[in-house]
């Protein structure tokens, strides 16, 4: 996958537990010099039970207008992440989310699959 190979690249470049944002503006330079269509920083309203909350979720980047990208680096386990990024996609979305977490020797990576 296009995704996990930047991330790979930038974490072999960087190396581990920097400030997330600077993996962040990695990942947005590398996407551009490929020539791929994304949104960083990419806000989604929530709706709870036809209610929009007066709550933004929001993430790091919109991919093709398909994947979710949550960058990382952080001690906090991918399941822990995982768990956060099911409470709060209760919003029309794409239905893959990956999140990246640069914060460990070797990067660390999950791919999710939202079954609606």
């Amino acid at each position: 996958m296009v995704l996990i190979n930047i991330a790979m690249n930038i974490h072999r470049h960087l190396g581990k537990s920097l400030n997330a944002g600077l993996y962040k503006s990695a990942f947005e330079s590398e996407l551009s010099d490929k020539g791929i269509s994304f949104e960083a920083n990419k806000k989604y309203d929530v709706n709870y039970n036809g209610v929009i909350l007066n709550y933004k979720f929001h993430v790091d980047f919109l991919v093709e207008n398909d994947f979710l990208v949550i960058i990382k680096s952080t001690k906090q386990t991918l399941d822990s992440i995982e768990t956060n990024v099911y409470e709060k996609l209760v919003t029309p979305r794409p239905k893959t989310v990956l999140i990246i977490n640069f914060y460990e020797d070797l990067l660390q990576f999950k791919k999710i699959i939202i079954n609606e």
